[in-house]
């Protein structure tokens, strides 16, 4: 809002209240403010309002009585024209370049100069001027960027007023509203007048307006039967109260008596009305009441960042019932009470809400579902949970982040869990499949071989989805698709570009997993296809730097390729059917187990159907469904559950004749009656013939309503089923199973969230009590939907479109650019992916995915482990020796971030004196040892930096002795004038890089300084080289001198910009810089000495782990490889005759000088030491070293005392060199001096 609009509001408002009050009670009011003597009241009607702005007090008191009339104002300013106070107040536009000018105030009744006619006429001669020019951004003003069907008939008549609407049909103008609007279209409504106009749209307008009131209606009448049922549920006992009770806990008394019943509800079971009628005492005080209280709620989010969506939990609405229930003087519970009693209460209560589910479990059986994950911070959690037919239930959460995930390991654990549920109510155990847990299978098919273990659904079809995805012709079209959308996603300008054109609808889609990603995203530009071809062909795309570079350039040609939108709808054509499953098999509304192997045979034939039925075309697609569905998702158990589904059997009699599904049949049999072969007998001979000759109550006409897909049909078995126990409750417990470890997977934060610095205090049970609250109580409030096939696009039309207003078809388009030839890959290029091609394919006939990714996970486990052991060994520093652990997981966690490189200069080793060691902690972004300014942005968010070397403050003489001398004060004041010029024209060409934080490495004076806090930019001045120097590094910026080409300067960027707290000294963070990697380790100590001397001993570690991460091999430390290089090094000088021989026994002593040195530095005897590891090392896979902690020999393996195989390589070969060199100035020194010849 502008200063003139408010001082224009202010005059008008300040007018009509003279009228109304008289000059005197105007000054009154003036004067009450404490600011009359910024106000002149003239008597001639005219009021000046000098330097009064809108938040001045007087200005204030104006509105608040306006407020109070129902007057309706104008304002005639020169020729322009506008209606009412509140849009000169709001409307910004047409004030902010103009002069004030002498204006005239008309009011409803006293503005008799001008009539309704010239009004109107100058009403619309404002409306032409402000539309002059400005057609598609007034146009844009007036629409709402909603989804409400009613803007489809409907615009604002100011879009400063959302109150007023026009309809479009019968150009009606009316106050309400959208809503107002939608009664007018539908009919309805008591004061509407009804919409006149009769055509077609007319009436399809009343039919969709109705049903969207309807439906509002509807979604109201259930939220408030929602509130009113989660107000009963609270019930604060009132036992033994009397009239007048006295609450204690504060100095002074606080008494309720018979009155403050009436500001709370007495019986929460009482009905809305009575409720209402007991505290509607006066509704305006009612609302200021209700608004002061969520103040306070709304401070104690703010200040503890609780997310805003937390308001519509039913917890956060059950607490305040109950905090009102109560009435004043609530005392709020203690840390100790929350850490104890109240954790264990909820706890059991949490346990008790799942008794229908322990029931259920009982009765039809259960699922066991497991997976392990690794959090941000590289910590290695296991997941256990069960289901069953009524939902997810959480069991419990472990970190395994120093044990190796073993088929061992795994299988405890579950078996555990089955102990605790129960051997019986276990049918299957659910997991993906890596091969340990396919080791972990074997393990407990010979201990309990009643129970099945099943691969997980959703893991075995996204490898489907990878699997087609990584044939030559998707493979193609996706990447195409990923190549368009990380440019356009990686550069601010085309991301704004894109938005504009789709309005605001995002391209990328995520899914529930990367593949299915590919096919929403695929499925998003399908659906947006038209607008990213008007994108691209608009000057506004071609305006942007970044289009002309080459990516810019394919990503354009992309867009308009016709082969490309060719293979786009091919793509999603063949991907459909399989995602249908996914959502199927992720989803908890119902157990999928039933319907998997039905739906897996629908979508092959659903593309054999997309590819006309030529084998030759889909045989590639379908050999790479059945080789992953072969032995996971085909097992007797799918085969089961397919024969048992009345929906798939009954509609297909031959499945009861099929030899695989028979055979699949009898092996459940056998595994889930092990022990009773009469209930085998009974199930497989007997009833299993009535229900394939529909016998008894399957014959019954309602058992036949089974073709509708969304039907249970463990429920129908349960219904029609009691003729045959035995199938009756094989086929229940079966049909009632889940398929997929979906449930488990997407809950994976609750540890994270939980297990959190702030919380590690807790004891190990109380946390795991935390998560068993966090984790169920999210399950028990709701179901995760499979999703709806609305959600995939319609992309099955094969009418050539053109381009809107041309007629042009866009093939034409596509081909006049040239854009498939532009996206011909070069000749070296297709060798290169035909090479790939082979490669992957090669690479699946040799290894399964499943137990690549199975060994991918163990050997990251065990590497973190390894590099954990190998900064434990390197951080011998005696200062941080006690708390090596912990250092280690910061050092390790830092170089991980490198993801592979060498360049330890995007880690910053920052040291603040204050703490223990224990207190240091790595910050995931860059910290400078700078605070921001006074006056300065404390905050700046997508932040554009200039780095730059550069003088900031006046200029000074450079000449020793040099003077200047003036005759008069005016020329000295010419002279800072001339100084604030030239700094002030330097500044506007630093601010004209479009930036808004400056960093600079030498001081910046006051005046520039006020001059970026005026432009709203964050100057921060003197900071030290080295750390401008890495913070353009890590920015990815330039430090710059000059500053006249802005378009040569390159600028850092980063997310987020704010001052934090260390201890007692401020500080500047740079989060989401560009440099992903970069991050921060904060050491805290008690002196400068204790923080220097773990800065070096953390710098080596770092320096030793980035090598290791390079190269992965790793050795025993404590003198191990020197001890096996000598013994190998003295078999081989026994072998050898002659002089070599004491040579290379010399080489095998010197290596058996670094245990000795290792020895030494520790105080111990080395010679003692040498001897017995030179004895112990004659075994055969000895991994003996010198334990320096107790003296002794000990196995470095058990230890866990590793090196870098690199590093220790590199110490070997520089001593090797150094020894040559030194043989090398030995023979030069030794060479007799050379004769000079007797020339004479």
């Amino acid at each position: 809002m502008s200063l003139q609009a408010s001082c224009i509001g202010a005059m008008a408002i300040a007018d009509l209240i003279k009228t109304t009050l008289g000059p005197k009670g105007m000054d009154k009011i003036l004067q009450s403010t404490g600011r009359g003597r910024n106000v002149t009241v003239t008597n001639d009607g005219a009021t000046i309002l000098k330097s009064l702005h809108i938040d001045n007090p007087a200005a204030k008191v104006l509105v608040g009585i306006l407020c109070q009339f129902d007057y309706c104002l104008t304002i005639v300013l020169g020729t322009e024209w506008l209606s009412s106070v509140p849009e000169i107040l709001c409307y910004k536009r047409p004030w902010t370049t103009k002069k004030i000018q002498p204006c005239t105030l008309m009011a409803s009744g006293a503005g008799k100069d001008l009539g309704r006619k010239e009004k109107r006429k100058r009403m619309s001669t404002t409306e032409g001027a402000l539309g002059e020019g400005e057609n598609s951004e007034s146009a844009n003003l007036l629409k709402r960027n909603s989804d409400d069907v009613g803007w489809e008939y409907g615009v604002l008549v100011d879009p400063n007023n959302k109150d007023k609407v026009k309809c479009k049909l019968c150009k009606k103008e009316m106050r309400g509203g959208i809503y107002r609007l939608k009664q007018h279209l539908a009919h309805e409504g008591k004061n509407v007048k009804k919409c006149t106009a009769t055509t077609v749209q007319a009436m399809e307008a009343k039919q969709k307006c109705k049903k969207a009131l309807d439906e509002a209606k509807r979604k109201r009448e259930e939220k408030t039967i929602r509130e009113l049922e989660l107000r009963e549920e609270v019930n604060v006992s009132r036992v033994g109260e009397s009239d007048e009770v006295t609450c204690v806990g504060s100095s002074e008394p606080h008494k309720l008596g018979p009155m403050d019943k009436w500001t709370r509800a007495i019986d929460p079971k009482a009905t809305k009305t009575d409720s209402l009628k007991q505290q509607q005492l006066n509704k305006e005080l009612w609302k200021e009441r209700t608004h002061e209280v969520h103040k306070y709620i709304a401070r104690w989010a703010y200040t503890h960042a609780i997310p805003f969506n937390a308001c519509d939990n039913d917890e956060f609405k059950q607490m305040c019932e109950a905090i009102g229930q109560f009435g004043p003087g609530l005392v709020p519970p203690c840390q100790d009470s929350l850490r104890e009693r109240l954790l264990e209460e909820e706890y059991e209560r949490t346990k008790s809400l799942l008794q229908e589910r322990e029931a259920e479990k009982f009765k039809n059986g259960c699922s066991i579902m497991t997976d392990a994950w690794s959090d941000r911070k590289r910590r290695s959690i296991m997941n256990l949970c069960t289901n069953c037919a009524d939902g997810t239930s959480f069991i419990s959460s472990k970190e395994m982040s120093y044990v190796s995930h073993t088929s061992e390991v795994i299988f405890d654990l579950v078996d555990k869990a089955i102990e605790e549920i129960g051997p019986d109510n276990v049918v299957q155990v659910v997991t993906d499949n890596a091969s340990n847990n396919m080791g972990a299978k074997r393990l407990l098919e010979e201990k309990r071989p009643h129970i099945f273990w099943t691969s997980c659904a959703a893991h075995t079809i996204n490898l489907m989805l990878q699997g087609i995805g990584n044939l030559t012709r998707f493979k193609k079209v996706v990447d195409q698709a990923k190549a368009f959308n990380i440019f356009v996603y990686g550069h601010t300008r085309t991301l704004e570009c894109l938005r504009y054109f789709t309005e605001g609808k995002e391209v990328v889609r995520p899914g529930v997993t990367r593949f299915a990603s590919n096919f929403l995203t695929l499925s998003s530009m399908q659906e947006k296809k038209d607008q990213l071809r008007k994108m691209v062909v608009h000057s506004r795309w071609d305006s942007l730097k970044d289009v002309k570079s080459k990516k810019g350039k394919e990503a354009t040609a992309t867009i308009l390729s016709p082969s490309f939108w060719k293979d786009v709808k091919l793509t999603l054509t063949v991907f459909e059917p399989l995602v249908k499953v996914l959502r199927l098999v992720d989803g908890d509304v119902r157990p999928s187990m039933g319907f998997l192997y039905g739906q897996l045979l629908k979508a092959k034939r659903q593309i054999k159907e997309a590819f006309v039925n030529v084998e030759a075309r889909f045989k590639d697609v379908i050999a790479v469904i059945d080789k992953k569905m072969n032995g996971r998702l085909n097992s007797p158990l799918h085969l089961t559950a397919y024969l048992l589904n009345p929906h798939y059997s009954y509609s297909d009699l031959s499945i009861f004749d099929q030899p695989k599904i028979s055979e699949g049949f009898i092996s459940c049999v056998e595994k889930i009656f092990y022990h009773d072969e009469d209930m085998q007998h009974m199930a497989a001979n007997i009833e299993l013939k009535k229900f394939q000759n529909r016998e008894g109550p399957f014959s019954k006409k309602l058992a036949r309503k089974f073709k509708n897909f969304d039907y249970n049909p463990a429920s129908w078995w349960r219904l029609y089923g009691y003729e045959t126990p035995a199938l009756q409750k094989m086929a229940t417990r079966i049909l009632s199973l889940t398929s997929s470890s979906s449930g488990c997977e997407r809950n994976w934060s609750g540890f994270e969230g939980i297990h959190t610095k702030k919380r590690n205090r807790l004891t190990t049970t109380r946390l795991n009590k935390l998560v068993y609250i966090q984790f169920n109580s999210k399950l028990l409030s709701f179901l995760q939907e499979g999703g709806d096939d609305c959600a995939l696009a319609d992309f099955r039309d094969e009418e050539e479109d053109e381009m809107e207003g041309t007629g042009i078809p866009w093939s034409v388009i596509g081909e006049a650019v040239g854009a498939d030839e532009q996206l011909e890959l070069r000749r070296s290029a297709r060798v290169r992916e035909l090479y790939e091609g082979e490669e992957f394919e090669s690479e699946e006939e040799e290894y399964d995915d499943e137990d690549e990714a199975g060994a991918r996970n163990m050997q990251e486990n065990k590497f973190r482990t390894d590099l954990m052991n190998i900064a434990m060994t390197t951080l011998s520093s005696k200062i941080l020796s006690q708390d090596k652990e912990y250092f280690a997981e910061l050092a390790v966690d830092a170089v991980l971030r490198l993801k592979g490189s060498t360049n330890l200069e995007s880690i910053q080793i920052l040291k603040k004196p204050g703490g223990s060691l224990k207190d240091s902690f790595l910050d995931e972004g860059f910290i400078l040892d700078k605070k921001i300014g006074i006056g300065q942005p404390k905050r700046i968010e997508n932040a554009n930096i200039l780095v730059a070397n550069t003088a900031m403050d006046t200029d000074k003489v450079k000449i020793y002795g040099a003077r200047v001398r003036v005759d008069s004060m005016s020329k000295v004041a010419d002279i800072e004038a001339a100084e604030k010029h030239k700094m002030r024209e330097k500044v506007q060409k630093i601010i004209a890089h479009g930036i808004n934080c400056f960093v600079n490495r030498q001081l910046i004076y006051n005046f520039p300084e006020e001059l970026f806090a005026d432009a709203g930019i964050l100057a921060i001045e003197h900071a030290d080289f080295e750390g401008i120097e890495r913070l353009a590094l890590v920015t990815g910026g330039e430090i710059a001198s000059t500053f006249d080409n802005p378009e040569s300067v390159k600028l850092g960027h980063c997310k987020v910009i704010e001052e934090i707290m260390i201890g007692e000294d401020r500080l500047i963070h740079f989060s989401g810089v560009a440099m992903g990697q970069a991050c921060t380790i904060v050491l805290r100590g008690a002196s400068e000495h204790v923080l220097d001397e773990a800065e070096r001993s953390l710098h080596d570690a770092l320096c030793v782990l980035s090598q290791t991460v390079n190269d992965t091999r790793v050795l025993f430390g404590g003198g191990w490889p020197e001890m096996v290089m000598a013994k190998e090094v003295d078999e081989l000088a026994r072998k050898t005759p002659g002089k070599k021989s004491h040579a290379i026994d010399a080489f095998s002593r010197a290596l058996q000088a670094i245990p000795t040195i290792i020895a030494d530095n520790a105080g111990l005897d080395s010679s003692e030491l040498i001897s017995q590891l030179r004895a112990v090392h004659h075994k055969e896979n000895c991994t003996a070293g010198i334990d320096v902690i107790t003296g002794t020999v000990g196995d470095m393996q058990k230890l866990g005392i590793q090196e870098s195989f690199k590093v220790k390589q590199a110490i070997l070969l520089s001593a090797t060199e150094a020894a040559e060199m030194i043989l090398k100035v030995d023979e030069i020194i030794t060479c007799a001096p050379r004769r000079r010849e007797d020339r004479m």
